[in-house]
């Protein structure tokens, strides 16, 4: 984590709304109309991700869908869900920003979620 961030990340970039519709959508369509609308105004991911085509923004969505369905898999709560969603969101900040290597990339995963687990 940097110096000054904040260290817990509930509500920090998906807000307690679109965390709600996100967890309640009932369709495919509906679970990636949300996520895409959360990505792209997500504070710069697509311009820290450098998303200047159409295979570029599909593998960033499709990082999140497959987190999404971790979650919803996993029957996270509402609050879970989001914690998670946000969790992700910072790693692949991170590792589009400082270009971690796996290692440190994991380490910092398992410092998140024990951090946002007690």
């Amino acid at each position: 984590m940097k110096r000054g961030e904040s260290r817990f990340f509930l509500n920090w970039q998906l807000s307690k709304s679109d965390a709600s519709a996100l967890h309640q959508s009932k369709t495919d369509r509906e679970r990636t109309a949300l996520l895409e609308k959360w990505v792209s105004r997500n504070s710069g991911l697509v311009s820290v991700a450098d998303v200047d085509d159409e295979a570029h923004w599909s593998v960033l969505l499709n990082y999140f869908e497959g987190h999404f369905d971790v979650a919803r898999r996993a029957k996270f709560t509402e609050l879970k869900m989001s914690c998670f969603l946000e969790i992700m969101l910072y790693l692949i900040k991170e590792l589009l920003t400082s270009r971690l290597p796996e290692d440190k990339s994991f380490a910092l995963f398992k410092e998140l979620l024990l951090r946002h687990s007690v």
